[in-house]
């Protein structure tokens, strides 16, 4: 499990299950019932993060 270490990373996910990304329509269905999945990610709210260099197949 992820310690949650600032100094590696701004941010942490101590839970990635059911996925990780964006449904159709933000919400998913298990077993008949159906829950909101709204945008999340490490990306969106991490300040620390920067663009040091790209090149046509990688961003750094």
């Amino acid at each position: 499990m992820w310690q949650a270490d600032p100094s590696i990373w701004g941010s942490h996910a101590p839970v990635l299950f059911p996925a990780i990304g964006s449904f159709k329509n933000y919400t998913c269905t298990i077993n008949g019932n159906t829950y909101a999945m709204p945008k999340h990610g490490f990306i969106r709210h991490n300040e620390d993060l920067f663009l040091k260099d790209r090149t046509d197949t990688a961003l750094h």
